[in-house]
């Protein structure tokens, strides 16, 4: 086939022209169809899913490359090419230098680091990069947290040709990329006081089906699982609130005994509390107990492993965990990883004061010895400015009214995202 003809084969495709624009044998079209379709899952290396018969869940049938129309029409402006240059640092060093320049406030010195980052295709990269911004409120350097997210979502919608294994191949990325990039794009906007482009950003998502309201927006979004309120009744989760609140008492005693202990708390791995500090001693995480926290916490432990076995059983990407919000703590919006799920929180140190949670258009605070349930797929924030500080125990169980089937869908979409990881890790391996 001739450069011309390929060429017109691309615009009978893209324009729905008949075959009067070209003739073909028939069983060239189907060989040429098939050698397509081997192609794309060839060199489709990235999230990829099976479409559910039932719809339960599709990383993939959002129309790819939608989001270009939305940038062309001015919902938001597409990231402008930065000049090339190399500072013959690696990437680490640049990281490392980035995160020493933004906590000095050093604008300039940022902004050259960033255009060596945004030369990536990988988008990953100045996603990442991003992070270091997030406690910054130097107007400067937020927009240059804009910049880095631009680009990770240009690359995610319109993905650029990299070399893999000596062939040049084009990561096509799943609904669930587009999502987070998409959510954190709009946050970085918010942040720089750019709200009408983030708010625009949002409902070009909800037009595309990426999600089904401007305020719930989840990275991992089932479309079969109904949307409820911000901060469903505790009554729909009655058994598992009935267990937490019966066991208040000596989960709190555990909790005084070893509220000292240094070794069971972390702090805020995803840099999310603008002010002040958030820690969180993990029971549970994706599957793995924290087997030292169990050995200080025996009756906790005991309680949460009857919680998983009743209410949260093989529940992916889930957590048990105590959540100490420090005083003078601000946490800033956020969505939780996925809508499958229902979050738990038992009230453990509730001190007086202003404290409290904010999901969607909805505020409330917690009650001593009592469970609020929350949906942290919706975009929520926390604040404690008390003088003392608050902590729950927060437990993830699955959402009500979910199926047998649902669940199933919803374990095998998080199966294929591990194994995605798990070959991207390998594929960086030297």
């Amino acid at each position: 086939v001739s450069p011309r003809k390929k060429k017109d084969i691309s615009s009978v495709s893209n324009s729905g022209a008949t075959e009067d624009r070209l003739s073909f044998k028939p069983a060239m079209v189907v060989v040429c169809v098939a050698l397509i379709a081997v192609g794309f899952e060839v060199f489709n290396w990235g999230t990829t899913a099976t479409v559910n018969p039932r719809n339960t869940f599709d990383e993939r049938d959002s129309p790819r490359n939608t989001f270009n129309d939305d940038i062309k029409k001015g919902k938001m402006q597409r990231s402008a090419p930065m000049p090339n240059d190399s500072l013959g640092l690696t990437h680490n060093e640049i990281l490392s230098s980035l995160e020493a320049a933004v906590e000095k406030s050093d604008p300039d010195t940022a902004r050259q680091l960033v255009k060596s980052i945004v030369r990536s295709e990988d988008p990953e990269y100045p996603r990442n990069a991003a992070k270091y911004f997030y406690r910054t409120e130097e107007p400067g350097l937020l927009g240059l947290r804009v910049d880095l997210l631009r680009r990770a979502f240009d690359l995610t919608f319109n993905p650029e040709p990299v070399m893999i294994g000596g062939r040049q191949r084009i990561r096509v990325h799943g609904d669930s990329d587009k999502r987070r990039i998409t959510q954190q794009v709009g946050l970085a906007l918010e942040a720089h006081g750019r709200k009408d482009e983030a708010h625009a950003l949002y409902r070009a998502a909800v037009e595309q089906k990426l999600w089904a309201f401007p305020d719930q927006r989840p990275q991992h979004f089932f479309r079969s699982i109904q949307s409820g309120p911000p901060f469903p009744k505790p009554s729909t989760y009655g058994d598992a609130v009935k267990l937490l609140e019966k066991s208040f008492a000596e989960i709190q005693r555990e909790l005084l005994l070893h509220r000292n202990f240094p070794g069971h708390l972390k702090l805020d791995a995803e840099r999310l509390a603008v002010s002040g500090n958030w820690f969180q001693a993990e029971f549970l995480h994706q599957g793995h107990w924290h087997e030292e926290n169990v050995k200080k916490f025996p009756t906790t432990a005991k309680v949460l492993r009857e919680i998983q076995e009743r209410f949260a059983f093989q529940l992916p990407d889930g957590v048990f965990q105590m959540s100490t919000i420090a005083s003078g703590t601000v946490v800033r919006p956020h969505c939780g990883s996925a809508n499958h799920k229902m979050r738990l929180h038992l009230a453990l140190s509730v001190p007086e004061g202003d404290v409290g949670i904010k999901i969607a258009n909805e505020t409330d605070s917690w009650t001593m010895g009592k469970v609020l349930v929350v949906d942290d797929s919706y975009l929520h924030y926390v604040w404690n400015k008390s003088p003392q500080p608050r902590t729950v125990l927060i437990v993830d169980v699955w959402a009500a009214e979910i199926s047998e089937d649902v669940k199933q869908a919803v374990r095998q979409h998080f199966q294929k995202r591990d194994a995605r990881t798990a070959a991207r890790q390998r594929q960086h391996q030297p």
